[in-house]
């Protein structure tokens, strides 16, 4: 970064001053929200199919956790390139086709899970 240490270290101190707190939990969820509104109208944008009817729950929430890592491109031409090719949207399919620049979006959704048992 081209900021001096100062400002560095000031905008470190604000990230942070959050961590372990409420308001850090709500931020999260509410993130995680957006993120499942995302997928969904991703979903129904390239289908024209309600999410459910073409996905599974534990598959959307993947995809959600994806486009919250990694953003809605990354995960948006994903499931748009499986559906072109006539792939059923799982997860492993929608992984096997995020581009060699979202590579890290399809290892995050399993990252999570696995912290989170």
């Amino acid at each position: 970064s081209n900021l001096p240490d100062y400002h560095r270290s000031f905008l470190r101190g604000q990230a942070l001053s959050t961590v372990g707190t409420e308001e850090e939990l709500t931020t999260i969820a509410q993130t995680l929200a957006a993120a499942t509104g995302q997928i969904g109208q991703i979903i129904r944008n390239i289908t024209d199919e309600e999410p459910g009817d073409v996905m599974t729950y534990v598959d959307l929430w993947r995809s959600s956790l994806a486009v919250y890592h990694g953003g809605p491109g990354c995960v948006g031409d994903a499931i748009e390139e499986a559906w072109d090719n006539d792939l059923d949207l799982t997860w492993q399919n929608i992984q096997k086709e995020l581009p060699d620049e979202c590579v890290s979006s399809g290892s995050y959704p399993d990252l999570i899970i696995k912290y989170a048992e």
